[in-house]
């Protein structure tokens, strides 16, 4: 009797464990299923772990997409890059070369900026007086200009202030004047007492009319624009570029009441959605600066105007090229994308693409590379002298090595450019055009 009470004691109890096994099994599924949500954040710290070099490769083959920096996969330390110093610059643009991904992100986040309303410039009055409706400045920045009496919406004109990495307002960056503008961009030529004009576009460009000819075709005749009479006193032409002199004067009958002289630099060699020779803009750029430097360095004129054809992606390169040489004239620094943050929270549309963003780094690596290599005429003997005389450490003399720094710049086509040259000489091989 006692062994078959004990036995159905057993059996009981061990029914009753595994009822209580069944009733516990929804709950214990819940604690599997915590674990793999854990094995999940496992895996994606372990792609946060991985080193950088890995990070960009991944990035660079396209193995993780751009926007994985965005979604916090990879540590945005794009985002906060820093300014570089000059002497470590030609190591950060190899490095860039290495992981052109690199420009990419940069671009993709310098450009992800909070914009600002632009009310005036969507007017309906105001619609005819932009030549493109993507670049039109906001309001907060806008120049304004002083109404006319007894006229509606005249204060208008696309144009904003940008600031450059040293000093506020340092430009005024505008569209090319048209046949219903010309006569408002004159008069914020002289509101704004503008310090000289910096034009980047042809007037006329891949049969296309880019911008009026707002100045006088020769010195025998004036023009007079809304009471501001223009006249050009002296034209220089160069190898990329234009010099000319404005006289710009207010009468009253034959009484002149004020006048005044501005230089506008018209570089020629810039055609619309590309990219120049950087050894030419870098050129351009210093004949500008050598020419009205101490001018807007001491403040006694305004603004420098830069306008290409709708007031877009060249105007904003070559603010990105300026304002960078000039920090580096101060500071010994380059912040290539900090100040590409600026120009895009300053105007929508300043430098138009990727590839004119690493244009900006190539020219400023040009500029590091090869430095200032002009010098008076009348130093030509002295300095033919001190290029023949080798140096101690290298064995080269001056000349060999400037030679080695041109074998090194290696121009850098596109695939639209060897397309073009492919097709020029298929056309000769062939016999048509």
């Amino acid at each position: 009797m006692s062994t078959s009470t004990e036995s159905r004691s057993k059996s009981s109890s061990e029914t009753s464990k595994k009822k209580h096994r069944s009733r516990s099994t929804p709950r214990h599924n819940d604690v599997e299923k915590k674990p793999r949500k854990k094995r999940n954040n496992s895996a994606s710290n372990s792609l946060g772990s991985l080193p950088n070099t890995i990070k960009l490769t991944m990035l660079n083959s396209g193995l993780l997409p751009t926007n994985s920096y965005e979604n916090g996969f990879v540590a945005p330390t794009v985002n906060n890059t820093p300014p570089v110093d000059v002497s470590d610059f030609v190591k950060y643009c190899e490095q860039r070369r290495k992981w052109p991904v690199l420009y990419k992100l940069e671009f993709q986040f310098a450009t992800k900026v909070e914009s600002h309303s632009s009310r005036h410039g969507t007017k309906k009055a105001n619609l005819e007086k932009n030549q493109n409706q993507r670049c039109i400045p906001y309001d907060y920045n806008r120049v304004v200009l002083e109404s006319i009496e007894g006229a509606r919406d005249t204060d208008y004109i696309n144009a904003s202030y940008v600031d450059s990495l040293l000093k506020p307002n340092a430009y005024i960056v505008t569209q090319g004047p048209t046949e219903e503008t010309v006569t408002d961009y004159w008069r914020m030529v002289w509101q704004e007492k503008a310090s000289c004009i910096v034009m980047l576009t042809k007037t006329f460009d891949f049969i296309k009319v880019m911008c009026v000819q707002y100045w006088p075709a020769s010195k025998d005749v004036d023009e007079t624009y809304g009471g501001i009479s223009i006249s050009m006193m002296d034209e220089e032409e160069l190898a990329h570029f234009q010099i000319r002199t404005f006289r710009l004067y207010k009468k009253d009958g034959d009484k002149i009441l004020e006048e005044r002289l501005i230089l506008q630099f018209h570089f020629t060699e810039w055609h619309s959605h590309s990219c120049p020779f950087a050894n030419a803009l870098l050129e351009f750029r210093r004949r500008v600066r050598a020419v009205v430097g101490h001018r807007i360095k001491s403040n006694e004129a305004g603004p420098m105007i830069v306008h290409c054809n709708d007031g877009g992606g060249r105007s904003g390169v070559y603010l990105a090229v300026d304002a960078n040489l000039e920090l580096a004239e101060e500071d010994h620094k380059f912040d290539i994308f900090g100040y590409m943050k600026k120009l895009r929270q300053s105007r929508k549309g300043l430098v138009e693409n990727l590839e004119q963003y690493k244009f900006i780094y190539d020219t400023l690596e040009d500029f590091v590379t090869c430095g200032n290599s002009w010098f008076p005429v009348n130093e030509l003997s002295q300095r033919l002298k001190l290029k023949s005389v080798k140096n101690s450490t290298t064995k080269m003399n001056e000349y060999q090595r400037e030679y080695m720094l041109i074998c090194k710049q290696t121009p850098r086509f596109t695939i639209g450019d060897c397309a073009g040259d492919i097709g020029a000489i298929t056309g000769r091989k062939t016999g048509t055009s």
